[in-house]
């Protein structure tokens, strides 16, 4: 004794998994902006990795619906950044120049700078993205 899922299904039902399974159909991993990210780890070139404290945070956020995005640090004057990757990456990366953020798809964060006061220094920041 067999049912027709169609028939013996509630429409409710069956219009959320069709949804359910459109959602499933999308590219896993596709990353976008806004983002909020928490930077806890400090390294430098050539010296040990230190915990920061506090943390530092750093947000990507779109500036209107033309298409251009910013990097807004606490306190700084927001940077406008280019997104290296296509939007239907695995993984999201922005550049300001001489600075670089990576997010994996699973939060994981890197954000590089290169620092000139003197010497040539990089410095990478550790740290965990959210989508906001």
């Amino acid at each position: 004794m067999s049912t027709s899922f169609r028939r013996g299904t509630p429409r409710i039902f069956r219009r959320a998994l069709s949804y359910a399974m459109a959602l499933a159909l999308l590219p896993v991993g596709a990353l976008a902006e806004p983002w909020g990210c928490e930077f806890t780890v400090s390294c430098v070139a050539g010296a040990a990795c230190d915990a920061l404290d506090p943390s530092i945070g750093i947000e990507v956020l779109p500036a209107d619906h033309q298409g251009e995005l910013f990097m807004v640090f606490a306190l700084v004057t927001p940077v406008p950044v280019e997104r290296l990757t296509p939007e239907d990456e695995p993984i999201a990366r922005y550049t300001t120049g001489a600075e670089i953020l990576t997010v994996a798809p699973d939060g994981r964060a890197a954000y590089s700078k290169h620092i000139v006061a003197g010497a040539l220094e990089a410095q990478t920041l550790l740290g965990t993205c959210e989508r906001l």
